[in-house]
């Protein structure tokens, strides 16, 4: 192998491991970042339709709770949302089934985000009406760690073709002399040595 090939070959070694920790780093925050903004928005989310759920359980007008959640996690972010009357025991649960169409089942399998699950006790005063338990869905959070990750391939793959292109160039304009060199010796070939001739002249 020449000495173009070799220091081209371990340059590209070391720039594929570089690309591949930024790769890796950069998955790893997008992930933790989705986990994070799925918590925060169940938090959100169950704090408001307690507040709205509140004077309808004081009221024990059930039909209108149901009808306040069933609007509010109709929206697939949800996979189970389950209500439970400290008073009477009875319960509304909902769930909603989980359809990841657009993320591939390996990807899925790969990579796993587990659902969230938060428990509030409603209010009102001192009186403690049901509580509310949500539990958050990770379809979202695949599609968009997918979506973030096809975009890191590409980007990956542009930065290795620019990156040997470059370093491509580089090595052939600093090695080029060296190639010169070379051609020289090569067309010149070696010089024949004869030991019995010499410079010296007698008077």
């Amino acid at each position: 192998m020449t000495l173009y090939r070799q220091l081209l070959l371990w340059m590209l070694v070391v720039l594929f491991s570089l690309t591949g920790a930024v790769f890796a780093i950069q998955f790893n925050t997008t992930k933790s970042y989705l986990i994070e903004q799925q918590s925060t928005e169940l938090n959100n989310v169950v704090s408001s339709v307690g507040f709205a759920l509140s004077p309808y359980l004081e009221a024990k007008d059930l039909i209108s709770a149901e009808s306040v959640i069933n609007a509010t996690f109709d929206s697939g972010y949800y996979s189970q949302v389950k209500l439970v009357l400290l008073d009477s025991k009875k319960e509304i649960i909902r769930q909603y089934p989980q359809l990841v169409q657009s993320v591939p089942n390996w990807f899925q399998s790969l990579v796993h985000i587990d659902a969230i699950t938060q428990t509030r006790t409603l209010t009102s005063g001192w009186l403690q009406l049901a509580d509310l338990t949500v539990t958050s869905s990770p379809a979202s959070a695949y599609i968009q760690l997918w979506k973030a990750t096809i975009q890191l391939l590409f980007g990956f793959i542009t930065c290795l073709l620019l990156g040997a292109i470059v370093l491509s160039l580089v090595l052939n304009k600093v090695l080029k002399p060296l190639k010169q060199i070379q051609k020289k010796c090569s067309r010149n070939g070696p010089q024949p040595f004869h030991p019995f001739t010499t410079n010296t002249s007698y008077s």
